[in-house]
């Protein structure tokens, strides 16, 4: 009988080996890591400004969303009752041609189109003028691209790896702000001002 069939009698007489059952797993979370090496361009002054670039995105990206909501909620309420008298006007129109009515509520009727028909239409003129549709979709736009650059500054602040981030983050700052040629509501950039450097979170 050789050793490997000595210990499987062994087992099957005694059972397993009270130490390798009651042996506790490795906790692999009390493993202890390599701190993370800096590099040499990366001091104290670039990651103060790193955190304040962070706060200012932050009120960048909520002042779009609330911009494109607000612009959002007046076109909503431009283009509803317009399509509503729309409506009203196409029922009316039809009256007005019907045999089933007398000829002074014909007449009442068609009025009654003419009447909607100008107030439809200058809602929508002045929908189309003012281009709350083309106002919200810009700082939606905006926002989102925000909150991009706010996910790639906050992981570079964590583990900088790129001495250019700066410039390049700069550049593409600029470019959002070119793109958006809309300025949001004075009471909402009165609320966020970017140019304060203090911030409730990060």
């Amino acid at each position: 009988m050789n050793h490997e069939d000595d210990v499987l009698e062994n087992v099957l007489i005694n059972g397993p080996d009270k130490n390798t059952e009651n042996a506790e797993p490795i906790d692999e979370t009390s493993l202890i890591l390599p701190k993370y090496n800096y590099p040499e361009w990366y001091n104290e002054l670039q990651h103060g400004f790193y955190r304040k670039t962070i706060c200012r995105l932050q009120k960048l990206f909520k002042m779009n969303v609330e911009a494109a909501k607000y612009y959002e909620k007046i076109n909503f309420y431009i283009f509803g009752p317009s399509i509503t008298i729309t409506a009203l006007s196409s029922m009316a129109s039809f009256l007005s041609t019907t045999d089933l009515l007398g000829d002074s509520a014909k007449t009442g009727f068609g009025i009654s189109v003419g009447v909607l028909t100008v107030i439809s239409t200058a809602m929508q003129s002045v929908a189309g003028t003012c281009q709350y549709k083309s106002r919200s979709e810009a700082f939606r736009l905006s926002a989102d691209r925000y909150e991009q650059l706010l996910t790639k500054l906050r992981f570079e602040s964590e583990m900088p790896k790129k001495e250019d981030f700066l410039e390049k983050l700069e550049a593409e700052i600029l470019e959002v702000q070119g793109k958006n040629t809309y300025f949001p509501p004075e009471k909402i950039s009165s609320k966020y001002n970017v140019n304060e450097s203090y911030c409730d979170e990060l």
